[in-house]
C-alpha cells in the first residue's frame, strides 16, 4: 500500500490509492480522536464531493453530528 499520511494530510490517487472506503475508516477512526462534534468542508477539486459524502458515512456510522461548511479554502 502507498503511503497516506504526507507533509500536507492525505494524500493519493483517486479511486486507486484513495478509495471510498479508505475515506470512510479514515474518518471514522479520526471522529474517535476528534469528537462526535464534526465540521465537514471540501476543497475545489471534482473528487472532493465523492469524498465528503464518504467521510459523512464514515461519521455518521459511528453516531457524530456533522456540520456541512461546504467548499472552504485549505488552510
Amino acid at each position: 500500500m502507498a503511503r497516506l499520511f504526507g507533509t500536507n494530510g492525505v494524500r493519493g490517487i483517486t479511486n486507486t490509492e484513495l478509495t471510498i472506503e479508505t475515506v470512510k475508516c479514515l474518518a471514522s477512526s479520526s471522529a474517535s480522536l476528534l469528537g462526535k462534534n464534526i465540521s465537514l468542508g471540501m476543497d475545489a477539486r471534482t473528487s472532493s464531493p465523492m469524498f465528503k459524502e464518504a467521510a459523512a458515512s464514515g461519521l455518521l456510522s459511528i453516531g457524530c453530528t456533522i456540520h456541512y461548511m461546504g467548499a472552504i479554502p485549505t488552510p
